[in-house]
């Protein structure tokens, strides 16, 4: 399995946000708001939302070159105008999968222009994340 993807957590009480960052992130996906490279780059983007936190992600076809994943994940914080305070994690979807089968599915919606596959839930077992920003 190749890609990864950039995720945002967000606490349930900055619930207030989630719409906004969400309809950010849907609209720079759509929109192509990254250079030709990282929209080249990108699949999709996912809404989870869960029982503590939501997540959004963005998912893309590689985990390298690390300066072109890196860029995406710093652009995608730029576009979605989040807090300092608030990270950003890459993970490949290798790790993402173990954590999967390891903890079980949990519902989401998705859009933009690519494939979707299973999520993550909670659990006790957490994951490597590659970049943060």
């Amino acid at each position: 399995v190749k890609g990864g993807k950039w995720t945002l957590s967000l606490p349930k009480n900055r619930k207030d946000s989630l719409d906004s960052l969400w309809l950010n992130g849907l609209l720079a996906v759509i929109g192509e708001s990254f250079d030709d490279k990282m929209n080249d780059e990108i699949c999709g983007i996912v809404l989870s939302p869960r029982q503590k936190q939501d997540r959004i992600a963005l998912w893309t076809k590689s985990t390298q070159p690390s300066e072109l994943i890196e860029g995406i994940g710093k652009k995608l914080k730029k576009l979605l105008g989040v807090d300092e305070d608030l990270k950003i994690s890459f993970q490949p979807h290798e790790e993402s999968i173990k954590h999967s089968i390891e903890t079980g599915p949990a519902p989401h919606r998705h859009g933009g222009h690519g494939h979707h596959s299973g999520g993550g839930g909670h659990g006790r077992n957490e994951t490597r994340d590659m970049y943060t920003v």
